[in-house]
């Protein structure tokens, strides 16, 4: 092999690395969430082995849990935790003791919730400040498989509710929170389960061709089941609550939001979309999903999502943001669907 050939191997190998790896700068974290404070977002997400050696904030053998600010939802810098290297939760202080997943951050009669997955089940820990210092509050255990992605939402009247992902009732579950979110104050409820063509997708035979190929661990492998409905995020508009969704397993290119509408935070719910409101179509990247909805300075609804890291490799998954455009129909529920000229990485 001549110098030259050698020099060509190199570069190739440099724009595959740059492809598959984004720079620094950019926002590595999966099921992002987006809280405003003030003038302030603060947005925090899952983090996983290959995001850590990527991200701009320094491995943390202490806390967990990457948190940014922001004043304008384009300059992001690493919030001032108290638990330092930029992450908000000590591990010391989690109920559980690995695999932390899809947090949540909310207030709540001028207290700071953060609601997170680990050990397959969720929790609620508690602060004065969105920074911290975070202290365990309370944890649900299912009586029957995992219990993870939560999501609490806050009706007008005070009371909360809390979503998440059971595989006890093999779909998506709410149940009514004790006022101090101290306990869940009634059973949990199915709400949805993945009962529609677009939300049980087989995998392609090229993402099955890639697996074979490449021989990728769990975590960067295509090869999946048709999932299940998880990732929540609820609000109320227009007198009618709308609960968004991911469907089709994370890994799958197909991953994918929904939307189910209800009269009532309990339910019943209704699907009266006929797909999904945000998908790869809408971004041009595979495994779009699991976010959480806010309104951004400009008054309109966004939708922090996370994607896969490139056409070949799921992690370090990358984060973005896109518009939701809201209708109201003439039966008063409104449906959703994604501006593609909004999206942007972060």
């Amino acid at each position: 092999m001549n110098e030259r050939s050698i020099w060509h191997l190199a570069l190739l190998a440099f724009f595959v690395t740059a492809a598959a790896f984004p720079l620094l700068g950019e926002i590595l974290v999966a099921d992002p969430s987006i809280a405003v404070a003030g003038d302030r977002y603060y947005l925090i997400g899952t983090e996983d082995d290959a995001s850590a050696a990527c991200s701009q904030i320094k491995p943390s053998a202490d806390a967990v849990f990457p948190m940014y600010v922001s004043e304008d939802l384009h300059s992001w810098r690493p919030a001032e935790t108290t638990a330092g290297d930029g992450r908000c939760l000590l591990k010391s202080s989690a109920f559980g003791k690995r695999d932390f997943w899809a947090p949540q951050l909310f207030e709540r009669n001028k207290l700071w919730y953060f609601a997170y997955t680990s050990d397959y089940r969720w929790g609620i820990a508690v602060a004065e400040r969105p920074e911290g210092p975070f202290r365990p509050w309370m944890s649900y255990q299912s009586k029957k498989g995992q219990a993870i992605d939560p999501f609490v939402f806050q009706d007008e009247d005070g009371r909360a509710y809390v979503y998440f992902s059971s595989a006890e009732l093999n779909g998506m579950a709410v149940a009514p929170l004790s006022p101090d979110l101290r306990s869940l104050a009634g059973s949990p409820l199915k709400c949805i389960t993945n009962d529609q063509p677009w939300e049980r997708k087989p995998l392609e035979p090229q993402y099955e061709a890639l697996n074979r190929k490449f021989g990728y661990g769990e975590w960067d492998q295509y090869r999946c089941g048709i999932g299940t409905t998880e990732g929540p995020t609820v609000m109320k508009r227009h007198g009618k609550y709308v609960l968004f969704y991911s469907a089709n397993d994370f890994r799958s290119p197909d991953y994918c939001v929904g939307a189910a509408v209800a009269d009532h935070p309990l339910g019943p719910w209704k699907k009266l979309q006929s797909g999904a409101v945000l998908s790869r179509e809408h971004t041009g990247l595979n495994g779009t999903g699991h976010g959480d909805v806010f309104f951004g300075p400009d008054g309109n609804l966004w939708y922090v999502f996370h994607a896969h890291n490139s056409g070949i490799r799921v992690s370090p998954r990358r984060t973005g943001v896109i518009q939701l455009v809201e209708t109201v129909g003439a039966d008063g529920y409104p449906r959703y669907a994604a501006n593609p000229q909004s999206m942007r990485l972060l």
